[in-house]
């Protein structure tokens, strides 16, 4: 859950007089289904991407994920070549 002292915390995270935590970027991107690069920068992400995480959160256990990340790394490896 994502909680706010006030209506002036908000005020002043949007004018650069405070920050944020990191966990606290992570559980808005996850409230509202974006990403933290959106959040923080304002850059609008591929919707593959989004996809993707979508995905990825969706795996329950341990060895699926680790399968699916090794699976994108190569890939990843892939695209230098």
């Amino acid at each position: 859950m994502v909680n706010f002292e006030n209506k002036s915390s908000i005020s002043e995270i949007e004018n650069g007089k405070s920050g944020l935590y990191a966990e606290t970027v992570s559980a808005l991107a996850d409230v509202f289904q974006m990403t933290t690069d959106y959040i923080l920068f304002g850059k609008e992400d591929s919707s593959f991407i989004i996809e993707g995480d979508n995905i990825l959160r969706g795996i329950k256990t341990p060895k699926c994920k680790e399968a699916a990340l090794e699976y994108l790394r190569v890939l990843s490896k892939l695209e230098d070549l």
